[in-house]
């Protein structure tokens, strides 16, 4: 019998424990450009190729991160930068060039980091990677749009 009681006065509970949730605050989704699209795939192959370019066991995978890092800041060195429709017009052509010579620089160090993890020099593909965050850095500092709240 006192089962039974326990039984129903747990029914009872169970639809007012679940109508006191807290609602879910909406997410918010961007769109992401074409570009977005190139930088988020740079971006998680990157993350990876952080974390396991020290290690030579890992090279094989490295080398494939880096193909699919060069493959995307190759498509997204054609493209342009949302900060560019901020610019004035006649600073647009020059904010260009310099981004498409940082994405440049970054095609060169990503040649040099896939021979170093080829040779098997993985010493000098980490000091490469460091050099390449320290672009990613300064690129989205000088070519990424501010976010505004």
């Amino acid at each position: 019998m006192m089962f039974r009681v326990l039984l129903a006065a747990l029914a009872c509970s169970l639809p007012v424990g679940t109508g006191l949730r807290a609602e879910e605050p909406e997410v918010k989704q961007e769109e992401l450009t074409e570009l977005g699209e190139q930088m988020e795939l740079m971006s998680s192959a990157f993350r990876r190729l952080r974390r396991q370019a020290a290690e030579p066991a890992y090279n094989e995978s490295s080398v494939e991160l880096v193909a699919v890092i060069r493959t995307a800041a190759t498509a997204a060195k054609t493209l342009a930068p949302g900060k560019a429709a901020e610019l004035p017009e006649g600073e647009r052509a020059e904010f260009f060039a310099a981004y498409r010579a940082r994405m440049d620089e970054v095609i060169a160090k990503l040649d040099g980091l896939l021979a170093a993890l080829r040779s098997g020099d993985n010493p000098a593909a980490v000091k490469l990677v460091a050099e390449l965050a320290a672009l990613q850095k300064a690129g989205h500092r000088e070519f990424r749009k501010r976010e505004r709240d």
